[in-house]
């Protein structure tokens, strides 16, 4: 299925105009010259999830409701991790329509996508789709260090308005885009005490709107875990964003049958 853009949206301009809509905004620390190979290594895999959902009181809309990134890849398909409020409504009850983007030097391709696991209180999502071209992330398995540098790719949110469509056709009048920003690590933390399935790792990163459910990485494009930018997130007053660990994506994958898939050839390190 292609997909015809229309026209472009620029970039954000500032922190200050998506502060209502994020979960942290800090301003980029790290110079981007020194992300330039970890980037490249995790660009390919990041795409932006859409789906038809209520987006005004008497429609619903296609549109791109998130990110999420390769993580497996077999004859038949490719594993996409996402987080579940990106793909499910607050019941755990999958978007209707749901798709994934994938953009590559070819063209942009959307994908319809399959629901193959879903935590809500993991906030994590496992989807199929039928790319077998796709390279998957490699993955950090060591914590990482206070102020150790982070970064993260992700789309962002088309800036209001409505998505149409037509036959197999999506004709929208905004570009999604891929974003990078920069920051660092500070500590992990338990959202709900006594129950390590909500450990996240807080992160100097500006974590906006459509970031959810792609990945954050170290210098050498490893993945060391998930965004999660819930609403629930969103009301609190911080700088810090969060990212859901890779321990606790191996609890998840684990639980769903798909852990040997995903990390047989990880390449952890």
């Amino acid at each position: 299925m292609r997909v015809t853009r229309d026209v472009r949206f620029g970039a954000v301009a500032g922190c200050a105009a998506v502060l209502v809509g994020s979960v942290g905004c800090v301003p980029d620390r790290e110079p981007a010259a020194g992300w330039v190979d970890g980037a490249a290594a995790v660009r390919p895999a990041v795409h932006s999830v859409w789906a038809t959902r209520p987006a005004l009181e008497r429609m619903a809309a296609f549109t791109p409701v998130g990110s999420g990134f390769t993580v497996a890849v077999d004859s038949a398909a490719a594993l996409v991790l996402t987080n579940a409020h990106v793909v499910a409504d607050t019941g755990g009850t999958p978007h209707p329509r749901l798709s994934v983007l994938v953009q590559a030097d070819t063209g942009a391709v959307l994908y319809p996508a399959e629901v193959l696991a879903l935590d809500p209180g993991r906030d994590l999502a496992l989807l199929g789709i039928a790319d077998t071209t796709l390279t998957p992330v490699g993955w950090r398995a060591d914590r990482v260090a206070m102020g150790e540098p982070v970064a993260t790719i992700g789309y962002g949110l088309p800036e209001g308005g409505i998505v149409d469509t037509a036959g197999a056709q999506v004709m929208t009048r905004f570009t999604v885009a891929r974003r990078f920003t920069a920051g660092h690590a500070s500590s992990y933390r338990t959202l709900e005490p006594g129950d390590p399935s909500t450990n996240v790792l807080e992160v100097s990163l500006f974590l906006f709107p459509g970031v959810s459910g792609g990945p954050t990485f170290t210098r050498d494009g490893r993945v060391l875990g998930v965004n999660r930018g819930g609403w629930e997130l969103r009301a609190e007053t911080t700088s810090y964003g969060h990212v859901i660990p890779v321990l606790v994506v191996r609890q998840f994958l684990r639980a769903s049958g798909y852990e040997a898939a995903v990390f047989a050839d990880s390449g952890e390190s």
